[in-house]
């Protein structure tokens, strides 16, 4: 076959759509390119497309913390924290927070702004699916359409 061959037969497997739920590449928020831009894209308080702006996740805090009836010494773990941006204020509600995401460099960025806003947070980077316990929290969270790329058995 020859290369141009070859570049077409890329192209044309390129075309083809995945199979709904089709795993993907496992460590694709690890992506330099991608995991910059997603970071920034959390952090923008003028758009909803990473997180929610500011004010939204404000009436998101209250809106749990009523519903489930949460308060000071509570624990509760945040599945896909990215940044950080729930937790924090979770823990400045004097909850026990745990955040756990899949994005090393957004754990870093929350492991920082904890440390210089000393929040004692727990941050854990894993990948939330693999987690093993049962029991350990008051309360868990799934923020901002995590759930909705989940295959229906990593659902359950």
């Amino acid at each position: 076959m020859n290369k141009f061959s070859q570049k077409m037969e890329k192209l044309i497997q390129m075309q083809q759509k995945p199979e709904p739920f089709t795993q993907g590449e496992p460590l694709f928020w690890n992506d330099p390119h991608i995991s910059a831009h997603m970071l920034a894209a959390h952090l923008d308080p003028t758009m909803d497309r990473a997180s929610r702006r500011p004010h939204i996740i404000d009436q998101s805090i209250n809106l749990i913390i009523n519903t489930l009836g949460l308060s000071a010494g509570d624990r509760l773990l945040d599945l896909g924290c990215g940044p950080g941006l729930y937790a924090v204020r979770f823990a400045g509600l004097g909850l026990q927070v745990t955040g756990v995401d899949y994005s090393q460099r957004s754990i870093d960025y929350a492991v920082q702004y904890a440390r210089e806003n000393q929040l004692d947070i727990a941050y854990r980077y894993q990948n939330y699916l693999e987690l093993d316990e049962t029991n350990c929290y008051d309360a868990a969270l799934l923020i901002f359409g995590d759930f909705c790329p989940l295959a229906p058995a990593q659902r359950q």
